[in-house]
């Protein structure tokens, strides 16, 4: 009769056996996961000088997997084996952000080790208009159009980390209609905006209001996307 092995040493066999594969499997893994070396210099816009900003890199669409790093005088640097979209932002205090995405599943970006993104902050100065341009409306109405709330967040974080910001925001509507019902449209839809900024827990003292209406339009032809250009709320720094 044969002379089989008892249930202690199959046992043993195929805890080894399973030790094995577990191991193969991480080192196949690790092998086959790329990694993805992020670096550049943050330098200020006006000086050219190196400005000790941070640096985060944020996985898309809701920042699950976020990194961070400080730029000094040799510059940033953040490295990541995972694949994907991300946001890559640059942020000090008295400076305008700056963002880069980075798509690392895109044919000319998932063979390259090391990519390469250099920021120029432009410092913060009085009378100036932020570069926001999809603070935007739904026709005829203050509902923000949705298209609009990435933006409106950003806002949020730069009055958030500039807690001596005070700004003004002006609104202005397209040319269509008449003068007084849209001035106050205008009203309706920056008190909207302040009232997004607020419920996000900034002081509405930082906040100012004026309504332009419809007589400072970007674009003056009649295309539907110039009328919806011309719906907009410009932010504007009025104190530091």
């Amino acid at each position: 009769m044969p002379d089989y092995p008892n249930k202690q040493t199959l046992s043993g066999i195929f805890r080894r056996i399973s030790l094995k594969a577990f191991f193969l499997f991480l080192l196949a893994g690790s092998l086959s996961a790329q990694n993805f070396n992020i670096a550049g210099k943050v330098r200020c816009y006006n000086s050219k000088e190196n400005i000790p900003a941070k640096v985060t890199l944020e996985k898309q669409p809701d920042a699950n997997l976020t990194f961070v790093s400080r730029s000094g005088t040799d510059g940033y640097s953040v490295t990541i084996a995972r694949p994907g979209i991300y946001l890559l932002k640059a942020s000090l205090n008295g400076y305008l952000p700056q963002f880069h995405e980075i798509n690392l599943d895109h044919d000319s970006l998932k063979d390259k080790g090391n990519l390469s993104y250099d920021f120029f902050l432009v410092p913060f100065c009085l009378d100036q208009i932020l570069p926001f341009r999809n603070i935007l409306f739904e026709p005829s109405s203050s509902a923000i159009a949705p298209m609009a709330l990435p933006e409106l967040n950003m806002l949020h974080e730069i009055l958030k980390e500039n807690p001596s910001l005070i700004i003004r925001l002006e609104g202005h509507t397209d040319n269509q209609g008449k003068s007084r019902s849209s001035t106050s449209l205008a009203k309706r839809r920056i008190k909207s905006v302040r009232k997004f900024l607020t419920s996000k827990g900034i002081n509405s003292e930082r906040i100012m209001l004026k309504a332009f209406g419809g007589g400072n339009p970007l674009f003056k032809n009649g295309t539907p996307e110039s009328h919806q250009a011309n719906r907009r709320v410009e932010i504007r720094i009025i104190g530091m």
